[in-house]
């Protein structure tokens, strides 16, 4: 009977363990992991079927992992969540961790990470000895396209000129805005699937494996042009665009630039 018993307790011992694969470790202001900083990059492996997102987190102390490293975690991506089953995570320095998000193509980019349920931590990233959760936070960024923009500042015309470098990291769209003395211009185009916050607008990556600069530069020309075209010339000369006043009356200070956004809270 003894046996019995005993058998039976580690039975029960044993599925807890399993069906516990998580930590259950508790936050705590002074000894959790503290969120200092979340970076997203694109990346492909030279194929269409070979596309991530690499969503990094960065915490103010060394940290580990616990079986389920994303419990607690909600992530969202244009506000649909991933096939969790096909998310990679590995903890590539001491206080950092690196989600690699399998994708087809990212159409607004916006990336969100919050909790499942509120106020609990995230319970799968620890403190080093595992005996705190990682503290309870929001995130939320616009997912960068790989594409920037750099000034000429050498261009003495009467509005702006960029160099454009880097190309797309996979199937994703570069949102740009049009600044007039810092104010953005409001597009011409009535379509507002082509609009981000009303003031951006979308130069699409869709043959992103065979773009080069001078490609991806005639895009955005092409694209600024049916935005703003009544108002402003747009040109690409190899890698460069410029944007010039059609009125020479007009002495307000252009600008463009690729627009992007970065919040990290803390509960």
């Amino acid at each position: 009977m003894k046996k019995i018993l005993l058998l039976t307790f580690l039975a029960i011992f044993i599925i807890s363990t399993m069906l516990t694969g998580c930590s259950s470790a508790k936050y705590n202001t002074d000894y959790s992991p503290h969120i200092s900083d979340i970076t997203a990059a694109g990346r492909n492996e030279g194929s269409e079927s070979s596309q991530f997102v690499d969503i990094t987190l960065t915490f103010n102390q060394t940290i580990s992992l616990s079986d389920d490293p994303l419990a607690n975690m909600d992530l969202t991506i244009g506000g649909k969540s991933p096939d969790y089953d096909k998310l990679t995570v590995t903890q590539n320095a001491d206080n950092a961790l690196t989600i690699a998000v399998p994708v087809t193509a990212i159409t607004t980019g916006n990336l969100v990470i919050d909790e499942k349920k509120e106020n609990t931590g995230y319970t799968g990233i620890l403190n080093e000895d595992a005996s705190a959760c990682a503290y309870p936070f929001s995130c939320e960024l616009l997912i960068p396209s790989g594409i920037s923009l750099t000034t000429d500042e050498s261009y003495s015309g009467g509005g702006t000129k960029v160099q454009v470098e880097g190309t797309w990291d996979i199937r994703s769209i570069t949102w740009l805005e049009l600044l007039s003395d810092g104010s953005p211009v409001t597009s011409q185009v009535s379509d507002t699937s082509e609009l981000y916050q009303d003031t951006a607008i979308a130069v699409h990556g869709h043959d992103f494996l065979l773009c080069d600069e001078t490609m991806i530069a005639e895009t955005i020309a092409e694209t600024l042009t049916k935005h703003f075209g009544s108002s402003y010339a747009f040109y690409a000369n190899g890698s460069s665009v410029t944007c010039e006043k059609l009125d020479n009356t007009d002495t307000a200070q252009l600008e463009l630039k690729i627009y992007t956004y970065k919040t990290i809270k803390e509960k």
